[in-house]
């Protein structure tokens, strides 16, 4: 995800099924060819971004958009050829270049 979305790291949560209360203020922005990003529409916080053509239901949640974000422990970092130097996080994960990143979504959508 671009830094610029969230202003530093990000942290996100893949989840399926997801509804929504049909009063929620969401707004999205179409961001590329392939994706949108979702915020509020009353305060502006970002909420998630979903690829355009996923199923119904799936998106990628901001973790700190959970009452109880800790419920989700952090699995991977991705774009880990990206990230400041400034920072690291605990714990042993799964870590991905951009590239192999783009070659897995891509390898997705192939499927699909």
């Amino acid at each position: 995800m671009c830094r610029k979305w969230t202003g530093g790291i990000n942290m996100a949560v893949q989840c399926k099924n997801v509804t929504w209360n049909d009063d929620a203020p969401l707004k999205a922005y179409r961001s590329s060819d392939w994706a949108e990003r979702v915020f509020c529409g009353t305060c502006g916080s970002n909420l998630f971004w979903r690829a355009v053509d996923a199923p119904e239901g799936e998106q990628i949640l901001a973790l700190m958009a959970f009452d109880e974000p800790e419920r989700f422990p952090v699995t991977s970092e991705i774009f880990i050829d990206e990230k400041l130097s400034t920072y690291a996080l605990a714990g042993d994960t799964k870590k991905m270049t951009g590239a192999e990143v783009i070659a897995m979504f891509a390898a997705e959508v192939g499927e699909g």
